[in-house]
């Protein structure tokens, strides 16, 4: 007997391939590893669930900006 709410399962037609050092490597299997999960599924894990932000800081001094503001 068929279930009714039998989830369809996901396929992943695309390949990327990128290079790492070996302590990046490292890193990578032992993430992995923590979690029991295959590599490839690690890193869907980062990229779906973990918000990278972007920060720019400014930085100015000011006594400058209005000695060239006045001028």
């Amino acid at each position: 007997m068929e279930r009714k709410n039998k989830r369809k399962e996901v396929t992943h037609p695309h390949f990327v391939a990128v290079r790492l050092t070996d302590a990046e490597m490292a890193l990578l299997d032992q993430g992995a590893s923590m979690l029991g999960i295959s590599r490839s599924e690690y890193l869907r894990k980062l990229l779906l669930e973990k918000e990278i932000t972007n920060t720019i800081e400014v930085i100015a001094d000011m006594d400058e900006l209005r000695k060239l503001v006045s001028e």
